[in-house]
């Protein structure tokens, strides 16, 4: 009887053994088949350049989006320098051109030239009107393919945003462009971001 037992015990240990086995292969399989469900995933390399400039700004998800939305091109694994610089000086001009003309059209609705005058949005108009030009002529820079002057137009364009914004601080009056003065400010940051790759490279 005593051996039938210590059979019996026997076999109950293997089949035991045998199980933990079967459910530790199994539990291995499922990491080696999923293996994102072990370790995160890493950014595709796309989007590594992109995702480097966008780092060195005040706003990494305007700064990606802006620039993928608006040229595909921009989050590729080609794409370089030049065609981020590309895609920034003409998202920041297309979005001054917008906000001037806005400017003008508040202007416009003003019942008098002297109140118009001494209306911020008056100066706001020349500020935007000079960030523009600097925005244009940054594009003559990269067609001439010198790209010297890009960093110093990206700053004189922000710099212009700024005093547009600095005219309704000191009249200390609301700002009805709070969001537009914000947006181009954060794209001439992201030309300057991407400017400073022609001088570091």
């Amino acid at each position: 009887m005593a051996s039938l037992t210590t059979s019996y015990s026997d076999y109950s240990f293997s089949f035991k053994l045998f199980i933990s086995f079967v459910v530790y292969g199994y539990c291995v399989s499922l990491i080696i088949i999923n293996p994102a469900s072990s370790a995160p995933t890493p950014p595709p390399p796309s989007s590594i350049l992109l995702t480097s400039v966008c780092r060195n700004t005040t706003d990494y998800n305007f700064c990606f989006d802006s620039l993928s939305s608006s040229d595909p091109r921009a989050a590729t694994a080609t794409a370089d320098p030049i065609e981020l610089a590309y895609a920034s000086f003409r998202l920041a001009y297309s979005k001054a051109t917008a906000t001037k003309a806005y400017i003008d059209d508040h202007l416009l609705k003003s019942s008098s030239s002297s109140e118009a005058a001494s209306n911020p949005l008056h100066r706001c108009s020349g500020f935007y009107e000079e960030a523009m030009e600097a925005l244009e002529a940054a594009y003559g820079d990269l067609d001439s393919e010198s790209y010297y002057w890009l960093a110093e137009l990206a700053g004189v364009a922000g710099k212009k945003v700024a005093d547009c914004n600095k005219s309704f601080i000191r009249r200390k009056v609301p700002t009805p462009l709070s969001r537009m003065i914000r947006d181009l400010k954060n794209l001439c940051q992201i030309c300057l971001v991407i400017s400073n790759l022609f001088i570091t490279s």
